[in-house]
């Protein structure tokens, strides 16, 4: 029995072996496709591969590209000679352009700018976690040259107790720059570092911008240089002065290939204020946008849906996706309004810190169907968060005031809005139906919910008549502590 297993991998060894060496080097590929290869072990690819047979791993030297990618963790610190290991694999990548990720924040000795000198003129793309006094011996060994950079993502990992000079981070000499990440890189005037950007704004494709310090004025000057930018996220937290900004300090600009945008605040809940996401909005013009995430800190619903009103009438943008999170407490009359300009919305998520909000719009939604005004006529996947924190150490779900047998205010608007295979309530024209509904919850850890049970019934049998109508119905739960 042991032998005839035996033959049989032998068989199927010979089989792959006497695959033609470009096929067998298009699958090593594939196998580095996951964002768990690539690193310095044995355990992953292409290492692994390497250890199989010598034919193996003659095939994977001999395939350049398999070593174009190399991330680096702090569980490589301990690998012995790892500035010998690096140049290693990426010799055998030869002249190709390489990536490389590099998250050891912690490591003392000074081997960064070591490994990334002799391969500056072939990095394509960069992602650094990093101390920001890492940063300033980097730059000043570093040339001011990547000719074949394409993304960059800069990571501060840890602000530093000494205190620095100012220093420039410049990368306006990278002719193919598109994609940049920078995340807690503290802005000039803060904390111990000076950092002042020299950054090709208006090559950017993609720009993400998080930090704890950047002021919604400045966020707006650098989105007006980004004339390229098909994709904008930014996370802020701002100063007491910038809080009361209501209006931008200039007139609209245009973007007219911004696609995806998304706004939201590293600080929550700060202590002056509101409308602080009102400036960007009512300085933009975005006619192609198609994807928008809001993330509301203090700011009135009138003011936000009069914001989002007149940039569509500037921007007249179809919009296809809209997310909004926050403290927004919503008004039966503002979001309305926006929703009647975006016929074409198919995906809404609210993810409100109030869910008693959220009845308010489904209310809206479901009773301007029976009145022939229809909100929304395209929208086919809706997410709804069914939760609030109540106090520090338990969670009120809201399953009782949501799904209870006298207030069905979500069923009556999901099934108003799926009717499977009969015709469209109301006889209603270009109405679409519901092809997706999720609603999450969110529970503390070891705090039992007891009024979830006593729903159980109810909940499976709703379940089951959507889902026999051909919804997609998820009903997630996320633990927290």
């Amino acid at each position: 029995m042991a032998d005839a297993s035996l033959q049989q991998i032998t068989t199927d060894v010979m089989e792959i072996n006497n695959l033609p060496s470009d096929m067998m080097g298009e699958i090593f590929l594939h196998c580095v496709a996951s964002s768990a290869s690539c690193s310095l072990s044995r355990r992953k690819a292409p290492l692994n591969l390497t250890w199989v047979c010598r034919s193996w791993r003659q095939l994977a030297y001999d395939t350049p590209r398999l070593w174009t990618m190399l991330k680096l963790s702090d569980a490589h610190c301990e690998i012995p000679q790892l500035e010998l290991a690096i140049r290693s694999w990426t010799d055998l990548a030869r002249r190709h352009s390489l990536s490389l990720e590099y998250n050891i924040p912690h490591y003392t000795p000074p081997i960064l700018h070591k490994i990334l000198l002799p391969l500056s003129d072939r990095l394509c793309h960069l992602n650094l976690n990093i101390r920001m006094s890492q940063y300033i011996a980097l730059l000043d060994h570093l040339p001011l040259r990547l000719p074949l950079l394409e993304s960059i993502a800069l990571k501060n990992s840890r602000a530093d107790d000494d205190q620095y000079n100012s220093f420039v981070l410049d990368l306006s000499s990278c002719p193919h720059l598109r994609d940049v990440v920078l995340e807690a890189v503290p802005r000039p005037g803060r904390s111990g570092y000076m950092v002042a950007l020299a950054i090709p704004w208006a090559q950017l494709t993609t720009l993400k911008f998080i930090t704890t310090q950047l002021p919604p004025s400045c966020a707006i000057s650098i989105l007006a240089e980004c004339t390229n930018i098909v994709t904008f996220e930014t996370s802020m937290a701002v100063v007491p002065s910038e809080l009361m900004e209501a209006r931008p300090a200039r007139l609209p600009f245009v973007l007219s290939h911004l696609k995806f945008l998304t706004i939201s605040w590293c600080l929550w809940r700060p202590r002056y204020g509101y409308v602080v996401n009102v400036p960007i909005l009512t300085s933009l013009t975005a006619p192609a946008l198609s994807r928008l995430n809001l993330l509301t800190v203090r700011t009135r619903s009138d003011v936000l849906a009069e914001a989002l009103y007149e940039m569509h009438q500037r921007s007249q943008f179809d919009l296809e996706h809209f997310s909004l999170a926050g403290d927004l407490v919503l008004d039966t009359q503002d979001l309305p309004k926006f929703f009647r300009v975006t016929p074409k919305l198919r995906s809404l998520r609210l993810d409100l810190e109030n869910t008693l909000e959220h009845r308010r719009l489904v209310k809206i939604l479901a009773f301007r169907l029976t009145k022939k005004h229809n909100l929304l006529p395209e929208l086919v996947s809706l997410e709804l968060s069914m939760h609030r924190f109540h106090g520090r150490n338990t969670v009120i779900s809201e399953g009782q005031q949501m799904w209870p047998g006298n207030s069905k205010i979500i069923t009556t608007l999901i099934q108003s809005r799926t009717w499977g295979d009969k015709p469209s309530p109301y006889a209603q024209v270009g109405l679409s139906q519901l092809a997706r509904v999720v609603l999450g919850t969110r529970r503390r850890l070891g705090v039992k919910d007891w009024s979830i049970r006593k729903e159980n019934v109810t909940l499976e049998r709703v379940v089951e008549e959507l889902r026999a109508k051909g919804l997609a119905l998820e009903m997630p739960i996320e633990y927290v502590h």
